[in-house]
This record gives structure tokens, C-alpha cells and sequence, in this order.
């Protein structure tokens, strides 16, 4: 067993919760066991789980395949029975950093008036229901063995948002990491 502790007591019993619920739906996840949150700082106990993280797989096609089905599958559970109350909503942060201007870039002269441009049309309606987000969807949160995914972890950013979030935050690690 492995033993996770938390500054903040909100997050672990978070981390606990949704892995109590994630058990039922068939997503590899650590069996939470203990929740322990009698001081300010909190810990939760979760079964050890066989693998490593993986950054050099021997057949990278087959890993993102195992990646993106298991993000696939955590988008598209149905937790309608369960009370998911404890998870934040995602707060449309993405639109908002859209409108943010930085400091011109010398190498890209273009970029200022494709944001003027960007901004003027202003942030699309999403497409997609609200779905469970693991919110650090990435290769160092997948543990690996065999070149099989036996599970994802850290599960305390999770929330409830677009699933195009997700996809996007992991194809962007996916990509400075490959």
C-alpha cells in the first residue's frame, strides 16, 4: 500500500472520493482504502500498483493508443448516479487566457493581429457535454509494465469541464515530451 498525503485536506479526500467512484467504472485506477484528514494536512491509503512511469516506450504507437483510449473511456463514463458535487466546475479558463495579450514576439511578427482577429470572434459555444476531467492528464501520471498502462494516478486536479480541456493539456505535454 502507499500512503499519499496532502497539504491541503480537501484534496485528499477529493483524490478519495472519485477513486471510491472510479472503481465501479472499469478506469485503472490505485483501490483507495483509508482516508485520514484529523489534522490540517490530510492522507489517504491506496493499494501499490505494479508499473512505472514510462517516457522511452518501445512501441510509442501502441502507448498513445492505451493513453488516449483511457482518456476516451473517463470521458464518456456515466456518472449520473453519483454525487460529483465535490469536484469544481471548470470556470471557462481557456477562453479567458485566450484574451490575454503578452509581450510582442519578434520571432512570430503575426502574432498580435491573428489575436486582434481571434478576439474580435470571440470564444466558441462548446460542442461537448460536461464530463469528469482528470485535470494532469500526461505520461508521468500513467504508470506502465510491460508496455501495458496498469494505471492512472493523481487524481486530485480532477474536475468537471469540457473534455477538450483534458485533451488539449495532454497533447501539449504529449508533444514536449515526444
Amino acid at each position: 500500500m502507499i500512503v499519499r498525503s496532502h497539504a491541503h485536506a480537501g484534496l485528499a479526500e477529493k483524490e478519495f472520493r472519485l477513486l471510491q467512484i472510479l472503481q465501479a467504472q472499469a478506469i485503472r485506477t490505485p483501490v483507495p482504502h483509508l482516508l485520514d484528514h484529523t489534522s490540517m494536512a490530510a492522507s489517504l491509503v491506496i493499494d501499490y500498483t505494479e508499473g512505472e512511469m514510462c517516457f522511452t516506450p518501445a512501441d510509442l504507437n501502441g502507448y498513445m493508443r492505451q493513453l488516449a483510449s483511457q482518456l476516451a473511456h473517463i470521458h464518456h463514463l456515466d456518472l449520473s448516479q453519483h454525487d460529483l458535487s465535490f469536484l469544481p466546475k471548470n470556470s471557462g479558463l481557456c477562453a479567458e487566457l485566450g484574451r490575454e495579450r503578452p509581450f510582442p514576439n519578434a520571432r512570430f511578427s503575426q502574432e498580435a493581429e491573428i489575436r486582434t482577429l481571434l478576439a474580435a470572434q470571440g470564444s466558441p459555444k462548446s460542442q461537448n457535454n460536461i464530463t469528469l476531467l482528470h485535470g494532469d492528464f500526461w505520461p508521468g501520471n500513467s504508470l506502465w509494465r510491460d508496455g501495458r498502462l496498469t494505471a492512472v494516478i493523481d487524481w486530485e486536479d480532477a474536475l468537471l469541464g469540457d473534455p477538450l480541456i483534458d485533451l488539449a493539456q495532454s497533447r501539449s505535454e504529449i508533444t514536449w515530451i515526444f
